[in-house]
């Protein structure tokens, strides 16, 4: 899960390093930087999870999915059960 801080941290690179978010969806600008981190499995059992920053359109609800390591969020090692 992201701090507030971090949730903070997201939202100021995406408006320092990138256009205003625009959802490709409905097109409004509406974003919020959801708390939870995505984690995708890798098919190697002796690879970590694939983690992405999730921001949601809070009008029609599309997600989209960012790397954190590229925003320098410091992130603990994800876990993933079986």
């Amino acid at each position: 899960m992201l701090t507030p801080e971090q949730q903070q941290a997201v939202a100021q690179h995406l408006n320092t390093r990138a256009q205003q978010p625009t959802c490709p969806v409905c097109g409004t600008t509406s974003m919020r930087v959801q708390r939870d981190v995505l984690a995708l499995p890798t098919a190697g059992a002796d690879t970590s999870d694939i983690r992405r920053v999730i921001i949601t359109c809070t009008y029609c609800g599309h997600d989209m999915h960012f790397d954190p390591d590229v925003m320098g969020l410091s992130l603990p090692p994800s876990t993933s059960e079986a």
